[in-house]
């Protein structure tokens, strides 16, 4: 075994060698010393700012600040005082002046708390607190004398003396309190002291004292061997003496000694013995051996050993220790509810100053009172008890909000094991999940930024928390690890599999969590069987048919010699030279739905024609491959002269030379490739499309006419593949080459006429002079160019701005004579009315020619499926423009819908230039106002809705058999068509979403007349109520005396009246979808009468449409067979019921109770700034009293046991079960015997095994002793399980670290790989591992203030001139020197500054205090009498009531010598009779008497 710091043997001699131990030793002390005088000199150092500081304190008590003030002794304090002092009364004057004078001579410190805890003090040994040697004060001797008693008679085996001081202790269950300290003071000889310098103080000698449980004594068990079997006493401490603790009111001493475990003592030697052998042998020489590795020396109140006492008996420690100091229990046992309640630990220390310092002024007023009592007038000097923080002397201390977070997390990790625990045992068949990102911006700090960024919960159908982590980003693969170790705890414990699942985004999250939890599947499957098919016919089912699969031959590559194969044997046997290419990867997607990245590309599909023409499909496996083949490169560089089509084809190419490392591919800009070709802009020129980012479906409808399958498009491409997801595959590169084939084969429409071809009798089509590529790809007009080059103007027009009516065809200009017009709102360029308005084509006369751009003609197509050019209409030219030709076979109704809206709005958000709400602001909010006017004429096109209508519905959807297939309903131009009723089909899901959030998706105006309407009737599509209840509820109302209309007004505005006692349900999608939909159609287009506004704006009718289609799939149905509803409970067990006696229930559908838990984290934790322990000790409170509070509430049978230290239940019914035989609570099963599983909470790894290995690498080059961790990465280290914790970005050598990384290699792309290539500029002291999100996170960061600093490098020269503007157009100062003069160059003339500028007056600055002290009072001011106040119970004397003070008292006068003096024979000061019988016959008789000052 070979050390760290070996060097080479040497031969030494003795002499030598004692010479250089010598040297050694004089080293050390050397450095000892000059470390002391180090330390000295900075004491001094403190010390003399701390007094400066104090006379620089503003705040400071005022006797400090008037001690210069105060008149010195012997002057004439009427004359020092000024004319105000005249009229004061000589006895007053004096009194004050003897007060200010004692305030002064006190000079009383601040109280503060002064018992702090810093992360560089801390000691890897809990039991080596107190090491330094402090000064020794009143309680300390107390301590210490006591400890050397108790040292000698526990030696004093043989009981020669009497052992008083242990006799004291086992009468007193071994505390020492004050009441005993004269008769400890007297025994031990010690001077005696005001009797609040000295605490109580509890001796811990476990191995001395005799229990009760066991019936003798206990030695306490080793913490490293966990047995007693070879332990003894070692030795009391001589350094320190006593633990001071922190009880509520006061402070107190703990009192122990150490104890040696003989047989672990004997393994570290033995450990020791081995290591020197192994260098010996070696030839290794060690510096040093530590003996310590094994523990084998402990306090007996280890922490680690107070638990392994038998029966209890290291419960009876009355103190949390920390290596400063400790907290009493009590003290402990208050944070967990205060800090769960939202009280910050320096409230919490505010409060303990509190009432350590009113204790301190209790103690300092009994004190004064005592003196009071037996002073005499020859003894008038007494010592005051002094300051709070006095070491010598009260030695008060009061712990700083620090130092209880710190002592709140180590008791927090002796019970956080037991409350995970109790989180597990709790099963759940329903997971009610959501994601709060308020959370994370508020707790879990590292230097102030947050280190995650979301808090991830979830209930189950009680309402308990059962699932808690944050996490980094919205990635769904962040969730992975949390619900595969939820399964895992599941299996182990028996517990129930979850059947459904409330989700925000059941569309987004569905696949996900069906996957992660087969349950779900397995439900799924259930639902599924209760669907009943309507046999729709094949017509009707779907028009389009889809791809025949059969007519292809598909041929599968997986290694990199199959895919070279097969790649040449395309070469040799392509027809035509072109190919369909498409790729598949995997998408990395957030809870919400959000794509947050893409993997590498799994697999590649290409399709060709073959000699036989035949189509031929490969499916390429490249997901493993480093780098593509070579054959394969050149076949879609472009090298072999192939041409490439695919929806959006160039960015496949981009992204497989990125992925691949294909260093030709990566310079080539594959958009500008003639031989590639992207689909959607081949559809688009030849207005197939009007979006070049169509998708393929889409292209395919309109193309091949066929439909296209797209749901296995998110599955996992990285495994094997199945044989649908190599038919997908194949179906879609087949597609690809057919649609561009035949996209080919039709004209170009986006072509405009060149000048050469623009001859006479030519036919041209007509366009706008401007416009899109799809706007080009339709026409305006038809018309013919003749042979002519002058024309005249119609009557009412001219041309240009000359307003010619002759006019003559110039360069790029023809006289054309209109054909055919299908867009007469096109307008002529150059042309004008009489008035200056424009004209448009539809003003010209029949065979009128006229003069037009060239760039507005293209060459005529003869065909009528031409698109007609869609214009907007204007008030001349309504109706003219012609329909779209049926070549569009499904028109985006939606998209011109949105369009018209749009542009009338003028923007596409929710709250752009309108305040805008949704349904949770409604409920919140429940009246509405105006809003300020919008731009624009809308005409209210909500339906007309008719009972004839609803009654063929009805018909449709309930008596399919007698119902007339294709009939249309709730037809809405802004919303897709809607399916055929008779053939709708009602499905179920197992992962559902909230109908809450469903209705506030779509956002309408917040002051929009119709906005109530609409929520209220949105609200009753939803929820359908229990027919029964609500009769049985209004009969009762009616009978308690409301009429039938104040019911009606009730069930408006008092809905929570029948929420809790009605029970809901959400019907069918087939029913559920016509609810809703008849709400949007009929509100969406109501107009505001003040406003002229539509509810609904195109981005409200796109959520609506979305929303109803999520509603046919079920996502917000109630699945048929789960009950959601559950009765209330009080705290007695009986039902609750409301007023007019109906049952009160809850429901637990939607996420509901779940945010509402997360809104109430931040209610109680939102304004602390907290660490990742402390913060994940908070949320570990929380959810263990939630979950106990939920119990108690909702589960029959669960025991109020009033407090959340469920481990006494545990311990006591074990016991009970034990004497008795008999269970307290038969139906609560013990946390403590269930089994332990994998699962953890909040704070969790998320990181990937490539990143995990990547950062243990590098911490394997690092020099360990280089690496200094705080105590929060120490705990992100430890609950993640890695070497070094993983932290945003921040500080210094971060951010220059990060700019190293930009400038070396190439940036990845993928920021996993960002996260691994940042790995070797981790240190481990300021430079730490990042995860994915920081990187990504940062790089825009960086990216953005790179961005900044170049814009403020471009106007530098603008800020100098602004700056010089700045200093030269000032107003001067008075008294400031004269400015130098200026000449005009223009007029010659000599200016001076100083007579131009106005003049500053600026006064002498002085020292601005916040606030003066309160002054001392007038002779007005104060009581003349004598009378008492009476405040809080305490009488108030007024020592100033009359000149002869309190007359009422008697003078005690002393007889006999003075106090101190001896006879003559040297004898003490006897006492004297006559005194002590006199005062105690006042004591006796209750008479009222203090002392008389005068």
């Amino acid at each position: 075994m070979q050390s760290s710091k070996t060097t080479r043997k040497r031969n030494q001699t003795p002499q030598q060698k004692e010479l250089q131990v010598k040297r050694s030793r004089e080293t050390k002390l050397n450095k000892k010393k000059q470390k002391e005088a180090a330390e000295a000199a900075r004491k001094a150092a403190e010390e003399a700012q701390k007094k400066q500081d104090a006379r620089n304190n503003f705040f400071a008590p005022y006797s400090k600040q008037r001690n210069a003030a105060l008149p010195k002794e012997g002057c004439n304090t009427t004359e020092s005082s000024g004319t105000a002092s005249e009229f004061r009364h000589s006895t007053v004057e004096h009194s004050l002046a003897s007060e200010a004078v004692s305030l002064a001579d006190s000079n009383r410190a601040d109280i503060i708390q002064n018992l702090d805890y810093d992360d560089d003090d801390e000691k890897a040994d809990d039991e080596s607190g107190d090491s330094t040697v402090q000064p020794l004060g009143v309680q300390r001797e107390y301590v210490k004398a006591i400890q050397q008693r108790l040292q000698y008679e526990i030696k004093d085996s043989d009981k020669l003396v009497e052992n008083w001081l242990l006799n004291l202790l086992d009468g007193n269950d071994w505390w020492i309190r004050k009441c005993h300290v004269p008769k400890v003071l007297k025994k031990l000889k010690l001077n005696a002291h005001p009797l609040a310098y000295y605490r109580d103080i509890y001796v811990w000698l476990p191995d001395v004292r005799c229990w009760k449980t066991t019936g003798g004594t206990c030695m306490p068990c080793c913490p490293s061997c966990k047995s007693n079997e070879r332990v003894g006493p070692h030795a009391f401490r001589d350094n320190h003496f006593g633990r001071v603790v922190v009880d509520l009111t006061e402070t107190y001493y703990v009192l122990g000694r150490r104890y040696i475990c003989l047989k672990c003592k004997n393994k570290s030697h033995q450990l020791k013995a081995v290591l020197q052998e192994t260098a010996a042998a070696n030839n290794i020489q060690i510096d040093e051996v530590r003996e310590n590795e094994v523990q084998y020396t402990f306090m007996g109140w280890n922490d680690k050993s107070l638990p392994l006492f038998p029966c209890g008996i290291g419960n009876k420690f009355p103190a949390i220790l920390t290596w400063k100091a400790g907290l009493d229990k009590k003290v402990v046992d208050m944070m967990r509810p205060l800090f769960d309640g939202g009280c910050r630990p320096d409230r919490l220390s505010a409060l303990l100053l509190e009432m350590h310092s009113r204790r301190f002024f209790q103690l300092c007023i009994e004190h004064e009172y005592e003196l009071a009592c037996t002073r005499t007038l020859t003894q008038q000097s007494y010592e005051p008890l002094g300051d709070f923080g006095d070491k010598k002397k009260y030695n008060g201390l009061v712990p700083t909000g620090k130092f209880l977070a710190h002592v709140y997390k180590v008791y927090h990790a002796s019970i956080g094991h037991y409350l995970d625990l109790e989180v597990k045992k709790r099963g759940a068949t329903t997971l009610h999940w959501d994601v709060s990102y308020k959370e994370a911006k508020h707790l879990c700090l590292y230097r102030g930024r947050p280190v995650f960024k979301g808090l991830v919960t979830a209930m189950n159908e009680v309402g308990e928390v059962r699932i808690q982590f944050h996490i980094y980003s919205d990635s769904h693969e962040q969730m992975k690890s949390a619900l595969e170790a939820f399964m895992g705890t599941t299996s182990s414990l028996g517990l129930p599999s979850v059947r459904l699942f409330y989700t925000d985004n059941p569309g987004g999250d569905r696949q996900f969590y069906m996957r992660q939890l087969p349950s779900l599947q397995s439900q799924q499957d259930i639902l599924d069987e209760l669907c009943v098919s309507n046999d729709v016919p094949a017509g009707i089912k779907d028009s389009h048919p889809s791809y025949e699969y059969d007519r292809i031959n598909v041929r599968t590559a997986l290694t990199k010699s199959d895919v070279e194969k097969v790649v040449m044997a395309l070469k040799e046997d392509i027809k035509g030279g072109r190919i369909g290419l498409d790729a598949e990867w995997n998408q990395l997607v957030s809870c919400r739905g959000i794509q947050t990245g893409t993997s590498k590309i799994q697999t590649m599909q290409i399709a060709y024609r073959n000699s036989d023409d035949e189509i031929n499909v490969l499916v390429l496996k490249v997901g493993k491959f480093d780098k593509l083949p070579q054959s394969l490169i050149s076949l879609l560089d472009g090298t072999d002269g192939i041409d490439i089509f695919g929806v959006n084809v160039s960015a496949d190419l981009v992204k497989i030379s990125r992925d691949f490392q294909a260093a030709d591919m990566m310079k080539m800009d594959h958009k500008l490739r003639p031989d590639v070709h992207n689909l959607g802009m081949l559809a688009r020129r030849r207005d197939v499309v009007q979006d070049a980012g169509s998708s393929l479906e889409l292209i395919a409808m309109r193309v091949l006419d066929i439909t296209l399958d797209k749901t296995l498009r998110c599955s996992d491409w990285s495994g094997k593949l199945t044989d649908d997801q190599i038919k997908y595959a194949a179906i879609d590169a087949a597609v690809s080459l057919e649609a561009g084939e035949k996209l080919l084969e039709m004209p170009d429409l986006s072509i405009r006429l060149t000048p050469e071809a623009a001859i006479a009798g030519a036919k041209v089509d007509l366009i706008p002079r401007h416009g899109s590529v799809a706007c080009m790809a339709t026409r305006a007009a038809t018309a013919t160019i003749i042979n002519s080059v002058t024309c005249t103007c119609p009557p009412g027009m001219v041309y240009g701005r000359k307003k010619q009516t002759e006019v003559r065809a110039g360069k790029g200009c023809c006289v054309v004579l209109l054909n055919t017009v299908f867009s007469p709102a096109l307008i002529i360029p150059n042309y004008k009315s009489d008035d200056g308005t424009p004209v448009t084509i539809a003003a010209f006369p029949a065979n009128h020619p006229f003069i037009l751009p060239i760039c507005m003609m293209k060459e005529h197509v003869d065909s009528p499926h031409v698109r007609a050019t869609p214009i907007a209409n204007t008030e001349n030219t309504l109706g003219r423009s012609k329909p779209a030709s049926c070549c569009v076979t499904q028109p985006d109704v939606n998209h011109n819908a949105n369009k018209c809206v749009k542009d009338v709005h003028g923007c596409d958000g929710d709250k752009d230039d309108e305040e805008v709400c949704g349904y949770l602001d409604f409920v919140a909010d429940m009246e509405g106002g105006d809003v300020e006017d919008a731009n624009g004429d809308f005409t209210n096109d909500n339906i007309d809705f008719t009972d004839d209508d609803i009654d063929r519905l009805c018909s449709a959807l309930f008596d399919s058999d007698n119902a007339q297939p294709g009939g249309k309903f709730l037809e809405c131009k802004q919303l897709s068509s809607p399916p055929d009723p008779k053939y709708m089909v009602d499905r179920f899901s197992s992962v559902l979403g909230d109908c809450f959030h469903a209705m506030d998706r779509t956002k309408v105006p917040i002051r929009h007349e119709a906005r109530k309407g609409y929520f209220v009737a949105l609200r009753e599509a939803f929820f359908v109520w229990n027919p029964v209840k609500l009769k049985e509820l209004e009969e009762r109302m009616k009978n308690s005396g409301l009429s039938d209309e104040a019911i009606q007004r009730q069930r408006y505005f008092n809905m929570q009246l029948f929420r809790d006692c009605v029970d809901r349900s959400v019907p069918p999608p087939k029913m559920l979808y016509w609810r809703v939909r008849a709400v949007y159609a009929t509100y969406g287009p109501l107009i505001d009468s003040k406003t002229k506004a539509p509810l609904f704006n195109a981005r409200a009718w796109s959520k609506a449409d979305n929303l109803l289609k999520e509603i046919l799939e079920g996502y917000y149905s109630d699945p048929p067979g789960i009950e959601l509803y559950c009765v209330r409970l009080r705290e007695d067990g009986t039902l609750m019921r409301n007023k007019y006696g109906m049952e009160i229930i809850e429901c637990s559908r939607g996420t509901n109770r779940t945010e509402a838990y997360h809104k109430n984290i931040m209610v109680a934790f939102g304004s602390w700034a907290q660490g990742v322990e402390m913060s994940d000790c908070l949320l570990r409170e929380r959810r263990h009293r939630h979950n106990q509070n939920v119990s108690e509430k909702r589960r029959f049978g669960f025991p109020r046991i009033g407090h959340y230290d469920t481990w006494l239940v545990d311990l006591l019914q074990i016991l009970v079960m034990k004497n008795h035989n008999l269970r307290i609570y038969p139906d609560l099963s013990n946390t403590s015997e269930y089994v332990s599983t994998d699962e953890s909470f909040d704070s969790i790894a998320l990181h990937s095994c490539r990143l995990d290995k990547a950062v243990r690498d590098r911490y394997a080059e690092i020099d360990k002793n280089s690496i200094k961790l705080t105590r929060d990465q120490q705990y992100l280290c430890r609950v993640m399980g890695t070497p070094m914790p993983f932290l945003p970005f921040s500080g210094e050598q971060e951010y220059k670290a990060y700019a190293k990384f930009v400038i070396g290699d190439i940036i990845p792309t993928d920021d996993e790989d960002a996260a691994i290539g940042f790995c070797p500029f981790v240190d481990g002291t300021g430079v730490f591992p990042k995860l994915p999100t920081h990187m990504r996170t940062h790089k825009d960061q960086w990216e953005r203030n790179q961005r900044v600093k170049e814009s403020v490098r471009r106007v530098k020269r603008k800020n100098d001139t602004l700056l010089a503007l700045n200093e030269r157009i000032v107003p001067r100062c008075e008294g400031e020197e004269t400015n130098t003069p200026i000449e005009d160059n223009g007029d010659g003339l000599i200016i001076k500054l100083q007579q131009c500028l106005p003049v500053l007056h600026v006064p002498p600055r002085k020292q601005i205090l916040p606030g003066e002290m309160i002054p001392l009072p007038q002779p007005q001011a104060i009581i003349h009498t004598s009378r008492p106040m009476i405040v809080g119970g305490v009488s108030i004397e007024n020592s100033l009531g009359d000149e002869s003070g309190c007359s009422d008292l008697p003078v005690l006068k002393k007889r006999g010598r003075p106090p101190g003096s001896r006879s003559i024979n040297g004898n003490r000061t006897r006492s004297c009779g006559r005194w002590e019988s006199r005062l105690s016959r006042h004591w006796k008789s209750g008479t009222k008497w203090m002392p008389v000052f005068k």
